[in-house]
């Protein structure tokens, strides 16, 4: 597979030239243009590559090329397919490139954490975050998911961003073709996250098994290390729920004994395994009782993580990335 990039930005080729070296499979063959003189003597003859990935504003000198695909690289934000957004760096480069030109051997799927919690106000989304930027803190490649019905986490990370109609009106398809959409739309806030889904997400047909089948596409392509799924607060299929090879689950609960033995309910339905399953209290009162112990069901609570009024939670949710990694 032949692959052409032309950028006269050597700042920039340098950048994307490393993460192709490292991200790209063996088979393909890079040529790389980034000299104007070159460029311009290269323009007045035929060329056939697989992948042509181009800036904007060295498209006129790609008339006489022909490619199976065509990647442009452009300053604007819009998550058009076919554009590569510039100051995305070398992971929006690897979103955009078809999966057959990605790198699988030596390299395992992404891991999928699901962390869940089946009594309301348990600190779930403060958990999924929090253990997303430690595991990113920690030097590894994230992204997190929110499947749930509304969706309200933009607080915790200190950005106000939404995922496009346009996006969300294509996640019912295949979840090879909607994960290509997803992809182009994530946000960076050290760890990339997938933005908030306006309104319901029922009312749009998007169910969590559906979020799930584009988050295993996307663990399949190995782009990420960890990808992190936040779960609804309803149970709406067992399967949904059950934790399959190579994916860990984290519970989040209160201390208080209702839901202690309602977690304890949950993780015997769901054959959760010690090994697999991870607790978070996450919104710990010293001041209140405090009916857990250091396992329930056999699985370990990794922290009881003191509420924060000011949402910052500094240091904490390290052991439970460590747990989980």
């Amino acid at each position: 597979m032949k692959l052409l990039l032309i950028s006269l930005d050597e700042e920039y080729v340098n950048i994307i030239e490393g993460a192709m070296a490292g991200g790209l499979s063996g088979k393909v063959d890079i040529s790389i243009i980034s000299d104007m003189k070159f460029l311009s003597e290269f323009a007045n003859y035929d060329y056939k590559v697989n992948l042509l990935i181009v800036d904007e504003k060295c498209i006129e000198y790609t008339g006489k090329i022909k490619a199976d695909t065509r990647l442009i690289i452009t300053e604007r934000n819009d998550n058009t397919e076919g554009f590569i957004y510039k100051y995305g760096g070398g992971q929006a480069v690897l979103r955009s490139i078809p999966i057959e030109y990605i790198r699988s051997d030596g390299l395992n799927d992404s891991k999928l954490i699901k962390v869940t919690g089946i009594t309301g106000g348990s600190g779930k989304t403060t958990t999924a975050i929090g253990v997303a930027k430690v595991l990113y803190e920690m030097g590894r490649k994230v992204l997190y998911i929110n499947s749930e019905n509304i969706q309200n986490f933009s607080y915790l990370i200190d950005e106000e961003k939404t995922l496009p109609d346009e996006v969300i009106r294509v996640l019912t398809k295949p979840a090879s073709v909607s994960a290509d959409y997803i992809l182009r739309a994530v946000e960076k806030n050290g760890f990339d996250y997938v933005p908030e889904m306006r309104g319901v997400l029922s009312s749009w047909q998007i169910t969590v098994d559906i979020m799930l089948d584009i988050a295993s596409e996307i663990c399949k392509r190995k782009i990420y290390d960890y990808v992190i799924f936040e779960m609804p607060d309803e149970v709406t299929t067992k399967d949904a729920f059950r934790i399959h090879p190579g994916e860990n689950a984290i519970v989040t609960l209160l201390q208080d004994k209702y839901s202690v033995k309602k977690t304890e309910r949950f993780i015997e339905a769901m054959g959760y395994t010690p090994e697999s399953c991870f607790l978070v209290c996450g919104k710990y009162r010293a001041d209140e009782e405090d009916a857990l112990g250091e396992t329930v069901e056999n699985c370990t609570v990794c922290e009881k993580v003191a509420y924060d009024t000011t949402g910052q939670y500094k240091d904490c949710f390290v052991r439970t990335a460590t747990a989980v990694s």
